[in-house]
């Protein structure tokens, strides 16, 4: 008998130890894979407000750095002419200077184009990850990427004043996605960018306000010239209404446009944060797709006057 109690309680307990091994396997099992589902997680809703966004952004961005370069020729132009002398009515320069053979440097407008390519190139690569494509997949993009930072850092674009640290930024970020990329990691691939295509934005903010002085100094020599024709004449009355006004359009266009880069600003950065609820998000949507609009008024109203 006592051999036999024996017997049954070895068998009960060896039973109980495989039931208890292969709970804590199952156990295991559910917990790696809630793990695995939640690293696998990708905010799609966050990503694709910010990716709109961003589209929007930057067709208003080349649309304004258009003008802004315009404005900058238009009075780099008006300086240069000044009173003729000998030496400069000449059709042909009076000195010869040999060339330095060092290539020209970007100017700042075009390394601006350039870094909103950047961007675009780095959010393709994050929708390659995100699609949950193979790590290769979004090689093409990241190359492209580092090409575009490449050939702004050739041509003396992060040496240009208020963009330098948004490029260095952008140099450094090559290396930290093409790890992002290996590994798979969306994630860290958006938290490490977030700050830099934020800064991008923050420059181009920046540069409104040297934009709307340029169109300043443009209309505030048109509106001398004119009161010196004399306001009584209905012409220059009609042709000063139309210089106030191009003004007015331009700040109401500007507001549009600086409305819209804070909210792809914001859309990125909550991205990156992962807070943000759904619902708000949708809120997000709604107010980008109402500010987008007012730009295009904005503009259309704005190129009725210059």
């Amino acid at each position: 008998m006592k051999m036999l109690s024996t017997g049954r309680s070895g068998h009960a307990c060896a039973g109980w130890a495989r039931n208890a091994a292969i709970a804590k396997a199952l156990f295991l099992v559910v917990l790696v894979a809630g793990v695995l589902s939640g690293c696998a997680e990708i905010p799609q809703q966050q990503f694709q407000v910010y990716l709109s966004a961003f589209g929007k952004a930057r067709g208003a961005a080349e649309e304004v750095l258009a003008d802004y370069s315009a404005a900058e020729k238009q009075l780099a132009e008006l300086e240069a002419k000044v009173t003729p002398t000998p030496e400069n009515s000449l059709p042909y320069p009076i000195r010869y200077e040999p060339a330095t053979g060092e290539q020209g440097q970007l100017d700042a407008v075009a390394v601006r184009f350039l870094a909103l390519e950047a961007v675009s190139n780095y959010n393709d690569a994050l929708a390659q990850l995100a699609s949950g494509q193979s790590v290769d997949a979004a090689q093409s993009s990241i190359g492209k990427f580092a090409g575009v930072v490449g050939q702004i850092a050739v041509l003396g674009g992060a040496s240009l004043p208020n963009i330098c640290p948004a490029i260095q930024a952008l140099q450094t970020l090559v290396g930290v996605i093409e790890k992002a990329r290996l590994a798979g990691e969306f994630r860290k691939a958006v938290r490490d960018g977030a700050p830099v295509v934020a800064q991008i934005f923050d420059v181009l903010r920046e540069d409104t306000r040297d934009h709307y002085g340029l169109r300043f100094a443009l209309a505030n020599r048109e509106h001398i010239l004119l009161e010196a024709q004399g306001a009584e004449n209905q012409v220059v009355k009609n042709a000063l209404e139309k210089n106030e006004a191009g003004m007015r359009a331009l700040k109401d266009t500007l507001d549009s446009y600086n409305n819209l880069l804070l909210a792809t600003k914001s859309a990125i950065l909550n991205l990156a944060k992962e807070s943000a609820k759904p619902a708000e998000f949708d809120a997000t949507a709604a107010r980008l797709i109402e500010i987008a609009t007012q730009l295009k008024r904005d503009l259309a109203a704005y190129h009725l006057h210059v």
